[in-house]
């Protein structure tokens, strides 16, 4: 203790982290790694600041060393919250192999990233250097010195050597902070992966194939669309020329109201694969992938993003897929840029016929690559501007990556019919959830529920069956919807009602699924569709706020009727409660 103090100070420090991890609700295994993996770190430092005797420079090092531990935890919770994963190298190398295009996609400099990192860098081996050269020269010195030597040595070692042992080509010290921060299981920052579903692997034992359809399917979804902004559904700017072509030929029937489950990603996927609201998915529910894997399909799924590392969300279609391509997998372009998917698609190998295909587009998301040659609309460019300026450049933004979607839909089209496997095919059109562009001073999704948010669209082409384009439908709709259309029997675990069946869907339940610290709030939702009028009743459980719109007269909701109509808001505040299990006095 009197010979390295500050080594059992820092050890404290970890004590105190590893109460944290414990009320983050990480197990005790976990803890007790970080603390084993922690105290080598410290141990290095206390060796060398017992052979330090100038305050000034104990003191820089201290600080130096804080900065570090901080900055490693601080990358460890962006990889949780962003990725649901440690922060590899395997996530970072989409982003470092197109540095710049990344760049571009979030408005920044790549020369910035390149002085930074340089400068990191230097300081770091500055650092290095210069403790090494004040050590006096004695024995205890040479074994300070030494120690620091090899402690960088092997922290340089262990970036190349692969985790041979383990499931992923990750980097050994990967492996450590793994362990560490047990991610996989974590239901702080991924509630998502620790849920079961008894009923959904009976059901996926017992389903039996009653058809064998040779249609092919093709489930295009594109990243925060919202329907409002398609010239296919009205909008004054053409951002869907080839969209616009296929329905004036009557080869698109347009449904016009579908409302998402949620507005993110991680919700509106699982919901639309399980047919199922948000809390009701698992992460191993019955999918449509399971259905078609049942029905003797070949399936693929093709994703303009990274979805394999960000909340491992592709376990909702990747674990039944014979062939998965996604934006980590790509050479010729960034990750997040729509071209992935036809790179994708060109290099898979498919049958002419029994294909069920997934498609995911990113255009229209805030961090997708716009082409220059689609920024027809301007300025567009993201800056600190006047806010009405802001909400211009938003919407010119938004529009133009619209219009680049619409784009590689007609390039997919196009790609699949030289492969022979876009005839006679079942093709729906859809998203995950919508954006915000200012509406209600909200920019973005995840965190509301405004129709903006959640109004996607529901595009079908099918030449067999004919839909009831006015009936309100819902993203978990959709899934039932392809099955009955090939004369699959429907899945006893889901929940959605095919467009097909003549069943009138009234209530419509929403929310923003808490996704580790990404959700700044929790809202919920139901939106009550009779006859004449579709109210929908928003909960806002953080601002303990309540929002009551009729959807019909006023589509913009920009009339709350939370004060006109205290008897709905009774009625389906407790529809509302009752369905989620929530328990809030909001006062009547």
């Amino acid at each position: 203790m009197k010979k390295h103090p500050l080594f059992f100070l820092l050890i404290l420090q970890s004590l105190l982290c590893a109460s944290i991890f414990l009320y983050l609700g990480l197990s005790y295994y976990s803890v007790a790694y970080h603390i084993a993996f922690i105290a080598v770190f410290h141990y290095f430092f206390s060796v060398v600041w017992n052979t330090i005797r100038s305050l000034a420079i104990r003191v820089a090092m201290l600080y130096c060393y804080q900065a570090a531990i901080i900055s490693v935890y601080f990358l460890i919770c962006i990889g949780l919250i962003y990725w649901g994963d440690i922060l590899t190298l395997n996530i970072l190398k989409p982003y470092l192999l197109h540095l710049p295009d990344f760049c571009a996609s979030v408005a920044i400099s790549p020369y910035s990233v390149y002085l930074i990192l340089g400068v990191f860098l230097l300081v770091t081996f500055l650092l290095v250097w210069f403790v090494c050269k004040r050590i006096e020269p004695n024995a205890h010195s040479k074994i300070s010195r030494y120690s620091i030597i090899l402690f960088f040595l092997l922290l340089l070692l262990s970036l190349p050597i692969k985790r041979f042992f383990h499931f992923r080509s990750e980097p050994f010290l990967v492996f450590a902070f793994d362990k560490m921060w047990g991610a996989a299981d974590n239901p702080f920052f991924n509630p998502y992966r620790t849920k079961v579903a008894a009923n959904d692997r009976f059901v996926a034992e017992h389903y039996m194939a009653e058809h064998n359809t040779k249609r092919n399917v093709i489930l295009i979804v594109c990243d925060a669309l919202r329907a409002d902004h398609l010239s296919i559904y009205g909008y004054a700017r053409n951002t869907t020329p080839f969209l616009n072509q296929l329905y004036s030929k009557g080869e698109i029937q347009k449904i016009e109201n579908c409302i998402s489950t949620s507005a993110s990603t991680i919700c509106g996927i699982p919901s639309l694969m399980q047919s199922k609201e948000w809390k009701s998915c698992t992460y191993d529910g019955f999918t449509l992938f399971k259905l078609f894997k049942k029905q003797g399909y070949q399936t693929s799924a093709i994703i303009a993003g990274a979805h394999k590392a960000w909340y491992n969300i592709a376990g909702t279609y990747a674990r039944d897929c014979d062939y998965y391509f996604d934006g980590m997998n790509a050479q010729k372009h960034y990750f997040k840029d729509d071209r992935v998917v036809l790179e994708g698609i060109e290099n898979g190998q498919f049958k002419k016929d029994n294909n069920f295909f997934y498609l995911h587009l990113q255009s229209p998301h805030e961090t997708a690559l716009l082409q220059n040659k689609f920024a027809v609309w301007k300025p567009y460019e993201k800056a600190t501007v006047a806010p009405s300026e802001r909400l211009l450049r938003l919407a010119n933004l938004y529009d133009n990556k619209i219009l680049q979607a619409d784009f590689t839909i007609k390039k997919i089209f196009e790609a699949l019919e030289r492969k022979g496997i876009l005839k006679d095919a079942l093709v729906i059109i859809t998203a995950d959830h919508g954006e915000g562009l200012g509406e209600h001073g909200v920019d973005g999704h995840v965190d509301w529920l405004y129709q903006p948010q959640t109004r996607v669209p529901l595009l079908i082409i099918d030449y067999q069956n004919k839909y009831p384009t006015e009936k309100f439908s819902r993203q978990i709709d959709i899934a039932p919807t392809i099955a009955q259309a090939l004369h699959f029997a429907l899945p006893s675990c889901w929940q959605g009602v095919s467009l097909l069946d003549s069943t009138r869907v009234q209530y419509s339940f929403h929310e923003t699924g808490k996704i580790g610290l990404e959700t700044k709030q929790q809202q919920y939702a139901i939106i009550d569709n009779e006859d004449s009028v579709i109210y929908k009743y928003i909960f806002s459980k953080d601002f303990k706020r309540e929002d009551l719109y009729e959807l019909k007269s006023d589509s913009t909701e920009a009339n709350n009727l939370v004060n006109q109509q205290t008897q709905r808001i009774k009625q389906l505040r407790l529809f509302v409660l009752q369905n989620f299990a929530l328990h809030f006095d909001l006062g009547d």
